[in-house]
């Protein structure tokens, strides 16, 4: 990813949007239980890992990786996968 990034590993602990469909951010939980919450209108591998994925970790609890750049007061997820990829 771009030197720019931040790259954070957790797990998803909520989905923002109006279903699978149209999943706009979501909260994820790091390692010392701090939650950081994502905005994904910046995510550029969407065909790879489909923001609707995200609620299928959550309910798994099967960690994810995110790249991501501050813009503002929010956190743009640039990049998330699976943590086992």
């Amino acid at each position: 990813m771009p030197p720019a990034t931040t790259e954070v590993v957790g797990v998803v602990v909520g989905v923002v949007g109006e279903g699978l469909a149209d999943i706009r951010g979501f909260r994820l939980r790091v390692e010392g239980g701090d939650i950081l919450d994502f905005d994904l209108r910046a995510l550029e591998n969407g065909s790879e890992f489909p923001p609707g994925h995200l609620a299928e970790h959550q309910a798994t609890a099967d960690p994810v990786r995110v790249w991501y750049t501050v813009d503002g007061a929010d956190r743009l997820a640039i990049k998330v996968e699976d943590v086992n990829d």
